[in-house]
């Protein structure tokens, strides 16, 4: 499992190169969005590491080995739950949630994708919803 220092090389990595497909024009919206999500999950995968969740690899198996558990949701989701139900990470939910529903339309195609594909939701993946998280999670000292 990935240590604290691992997710947040990782996670500036993803926000590079997201940069540079955005700026200063942008050359492919599905791509900023999709990798601007995973940018997003590797800096909340680090603040876990601070957190009673520590990996979330770990939870997920841990949840995964509960027999009482008819359906398991995937990693994603579970993620999302966490995030909705703790204070200190439910200031950027919606962020995170956008992130993911655009990250989704695209990676599967999903009907209406074509919706999400230009500069000005890219942007708004980039510069608004992930920059929330990382202010967020960095005004908690989570990273």
């Amino acid at each position: 499992m990935a240590a604290f220092n691992e997710h947040m090389v990782q996670a500036e990595h993803n926000e590079e190169i997201a940069d540079i497909l955005l700026n200063p024009d942008c050359t492919s919206p599905t791509w900023v969005t999709v990798i601007a999500f995973y940018s997003a999950i590797q800096y909340i995968e680090a603040a876990f590491t601070k957190t009673p969740v520590g990996h979330l690899e770990q939870y997920y198996a841990d949840l995964r080995k509960k027999k009482d558990l008819k359906h398991i949701p995937s990693k994603h989701t579970v993620m999302e739950y966490i995030i909705a139900g703790d204070p200190k990470f439910t200031s950027f939910y919606n962020c995170y949630r956008d992130l993911r529903i655009g990250s989704e339309y695209f990676r599967y195609l999903r009907p209406g994708y074509t919706y999400f594909s230009n500069d000005k939701f890219a942007r708004q993946c980039f510069e608004d919803s992930l920059q929330k998280i990382k202010c967020d999670l960095k005004a908690n000292n989570f990273i």
